[in-house]
């Protein structure tokens, strides 16, 4: 057998090892090349994130217990201990002189207290064994005698302890873990799906990489298609190759959490042309801080609530118009979710910050009209400043395959004739060449009192069930009063959760959206107002009342993959919805996708 069937398991997979969104430097490598050697039984984590805790490895195994590794690939020359003994301080020599500095072993302490308190305390139920987390520093260019006077009486791995790294770990004292106890280690500290994202290349439809090459160079475009049709990704693209050539780029949303996923498509689409410097051109903000951000570069008085955005509007555009202001212009204003935008918004965007022959391009998808806005975009000069027809994104190929006629069903039952762009399946869809595996598809009808007890059970069984799924992938969708409730219960019974809901206002708020990132580790909770434009794998929804087009938009923010399962439970209490129980668990057969070649008899 070779030497990577040999290997522990390692997350993530040992061929993405170098295109890891903080690169592991020549100590860190050299250590997981160490770790390699261990048994088939270890799995290693690299870079794993608990609560605030994100150690360089942690090794696990059923018997052997729990291991954190901290690397420090430091030059013995450059640090030295304060006192005689090594301890707890230490000091680098910064080129000029000696600079007092915390030591590792601090943060190393930190780690462990975190892993037992979340794991293996006993007030999360568990056996209360003060030494379940055991941990190692380990600094490859020192010897033992340095490691020693550096840091003391702690366990250090130098670089003449290197090659017998696992060989150490694995005659350690066993503290084995009960089967429950090492699923739920697994699960926690397992890479959520959003992090492994980031180190796939994006894929575009034909049509969407017309968006992004602008072969026509055509200054003012209007983009719009279903969900899933590749808009955003289209977005993201054409910004990082206009700031390939040195053009300055504003992305504008309407929403906070947005532009969170909108940066890291620009990361994935710099990786994958080669551009470095994107950070550099392109500005992310929603649309209300914009305006605040450019009213406190004016230092003015604060407004009145009701008149907040016309009052501001208004003044920063007379600003504008002096012939010697000195306020932000770019090349290029990209806006995203455009359904969302006012066209007064749109015309300060189009009239102020943008340069003469300066490009802008406006995404939208009427079907996920949450706001009601007018649809001012659609007619033409007189409008938004549009001289063509709109570019008609067709498609779905981010959501499953036997989702999409359940949306796409749904959609036509309960949103109106007027507002539709619902999914579609083209021959393109990459299930055509290879079959996805059947969505995980439940729909619980109950009455308001039980959604909250019944959400909260439903998120927990996804993840007690299925061992593949991390709980920082699962995303619990509803208003602000429900996800609450909800994320407080899961949190009671021990779970890790990250969440934009509050039933305080304003900037606490606001504060909330802005810590929200799908890399982050715990079970995301977030309202379907700020999800639009993301995507999981697996989804619970509390739909709001009387809101059809909520439920369809969570729907849709399902992401497909051959590779595995996808998964969405309603949960349920609005009874004018009930009858749809059975058509949205109802099993989807191949003859209603035709188009795909290759797609398989799906087994529901």
């Amino acid at each position: 057998m070779g030497e990577r069937a040999r290997r522990p398991r390692c997350v993530p997979a040992w061929d993405e090892i170098d295109s890891l969104p903080t690169e592991l430097g020549p100590g860190e490598k050299a250590t997981l090349n160490a770790l390699a050697h261990l048994g088939q039984d270890w799995t290693i984590f690299v870079q794993p994130r608990v609560a605030m805790a994100q150690p360089d490895f942690v090794a696990l195994h059923p018997r052997k217990g729990l291991w954190i590794l901290e690397v420090k690939d430091w030059h013995p020359g450059y640090y030295r201990p304060v006192g005689r003994c090594g301890g707890r301080n230490v000091e680098v020599f910064n080129g000029e002189l000696w600079v007092g500095l915390q030591s590792p072993r601090i943060k190393v302490a930190a780690y462990q207290e975190i892993f037992q308190e979340r794991f293996f305390s006993e007030s999360q139920g568990h056996s209360g064994i003060r030494n379940s987390v055991r941990a190692l520093l380990v600094v490859p260019q020192f010897s033992a005698r340095e490691a020693s006077e550096l840091f003391g009486n702690y366990p250090v791995v130098g670089i003449d302890g290197m090659d017998s790294l696992a060989e150490r770990l694995e005659s350690e004292t066993e503290i084995p873990l009960d089967p429950d106890r090492f699923r739920e280690l697994v699960y926690w500290l397992d890479e959520p799906e959003f992090v492994g994202d980031q180190r796939l290349p994006l894929t575009l439809s034909r049509q969407a990489r017309e968006v992004a090459d602008n072969p026509r160079n055509v200054l003012s475009r209007r983009v719009r298609g279903p969900a899933g049709s590749g808009k955003s990704l289209a977005l993201a693209s054409r910004a990082v190759v206009l700031a390939s050539h040195g053009k300055s780029v504003l992305i504008v949303t309407y929403n906070i959490t947005l532009g969170h996923y909108l940066r890291d498509l620009c990361s994935r689409a710099g990786r994958d042309r080669g551009v470095r410097n994107w950070k550099q051109s392109i500005s992310f903000v929603h649309f209300h801080e914009l305006l605040r951000d450019l009213w406190i570069q004016r230092a003015r008085p604060a407004l009145d609530s009701e008149e907040w955005d016309a009052g501001v509007i208004n003044y920063l555009s007379s600003e504008y118009n002096r012939p010697a202001h000195d306020l932000p212009t770019f090349d290029a204003v990209l806006i995203d979710e455009g359904q969302d935008f006012e066209h007064e918004w749109w015309r300060f965007l189009r009239e102020n910050m943008l340069k003469p022959d300066g490009e802008l391009l406006l995404v939208a998808d009427r079907t996920q009209n949450l706001y009601d806005r007018s649809n001012w975009s659609n007619v033409g000069i007189s409008g938004g400043g549009f001289s063509g027809p709109w570019l008609e994104l067709k498609g779905t190929y981010r959501m499953p395959v036997d989702l999409i006629p359940i949306a796409a069903e749904f959609g036509f039952r309960y949103l109106p004739d007027e507002d539709r762009d619902l999914p579609t399946l083209e021959r393109d869809h990459p299930a055509g060449s290879e079959a996805h595996k059947p969505t995980v598809r439940r729909w619980v009808n109950v009455n308001e009192h039980d959604a909250v007890r019944v959400a909260a059970d439903e998120v927990e069984a996804l993840f007690r069930s299925r061992e593949e799924l991390s709980p920082s992938d699962i995303v619990l969708l509803a208003d602000h009063d429900v996800g609450e409730q909800v994320m407080g219960e899961l949190e009671e019974h021990g779970n890790d959760v990250i969440s934009v809901f509050t039933s305080a206002p304003g900037d606490f708020r606001q504060g909330r959206k802005r810590a929200f990132w799908g890399g982050r580790a715990g079970i995301k909770g977030c309202t379907i107002h700020s999800f639009k434009g993301w995507e999981s794998r697996a989804v619970v929804c509390v739909p709001p009342s009387h809101s059809p087009r909520s439920l369809y938009i969570a729907m849709t923010r399902i992401k497909a993959a051959p590779s595995r399962q996808a998964l969405l439970t309603v949960v349920n209490p609005n009874p004018g919805l009930n009858p749809f129980k059975a058509r949205f668990e109802r099993e989807v057969l191949a003859s209603e996708a035709p188009e795909l070649l290759g797609q398989q008899t799906l087994d529901i």
